[in-house]
């Protein structure tokens, strides 16, 4: 196995997380966007503010986040996306509430948008950001041995990340490899850099990506 994150998270210094949610001020409900961002959250919000909301995770990761630190939340049941937080009970007529996002500038907008036009007053708390890291040596290694990979990524930024931090001799190795995905929206920006070969596994939990990736390592790869 070789790691290598596409991109770096870069955390805020804790005393400007703890002013932002306190010029916030109290939320309805809070939606986190990924394990880190509630880790920051638990290590410099005011706890009173994390108590008072309902608490919204992506997936079982940062909902175990949350739990383990004593706080409930909500999760969709299978979609662990935008689309799967949507469907969720809290979600779905939020009007009139205040509602925190909870992550980092950039990406998707469609949360965002989607509860604003239900109704919520959307308040953005940005805790990190995020970095194009650069690939690890052992990444260019294998690629520059024509290695075939199977590559798992959680987001099409990483993808495009990733890909522009290679050298040019490299994109077309890159480019061949499997490519494992949560979902179809990332897929299809994979196909159009020139991917041929992805495979999406409904989520991106470690239980559905360990099944991809074995079927993918035993060669009967559900393709899409």
């Amino acid at each position: 196995m070789i790691r290598s994150p596409a991109l770096d998270l870069v955390a805020y210094p804790d005393e400007g997380i703890r002013e932002r949610f306190q010029e916030a001020g109290p939320f309805d409900v809070l939606v986190f966007a990924s394990p880190f961002a509630a880790e920051l959250a638990l290590r410099a919000a005011p706890r009173r503010t994390l108590e008072r909301a309902e608490l919204v995770a992506p997936g079982p990761g940062t909902e175990t986040v949350l739990r383990d630190a004593g706080l409930a939340a909500c999760r969709p049941d299978r979609q662990f996306s935008t689309e799967g937080m949507l469907e969720l009970e809290v979600l779905r007529d939020p009007r009139g509430c205040r509602v925190g996002l909870v992550g980092a500038p950039g990406g998707r907008s469609t949360l965002e948008e989607a509860l604003g036009d239900r109704g919520a007053k959307v308040v953005r708390l940005d805790l990190y950001r995020r970095i194009p890291a650069a690939p690890s040596e052992p990444l260019l290694d294998a690629l520059s041995a024509g290695v075939r990979l199977a590559v798992l990524l959680s987001s099409a930024a990483g993808a495009e990340a990733m890909e522009a931090g290679l050298p040019e001799r490299l994109r077309k190795t890159w480019r061949s490899a499997t490519f494992l995905v949560p979902s179809e929206r990332i897929a299809a920006r994979l196909r159009r850099s020139g991917v041929r070969d992805v495979v999406v596994t409904g989520g991106a939990d470690a239980e559905r990506t360990i099944e991809a990736a074995r079927a993918w390592a035993s060669r009967d790869r559900p393709r899409t």
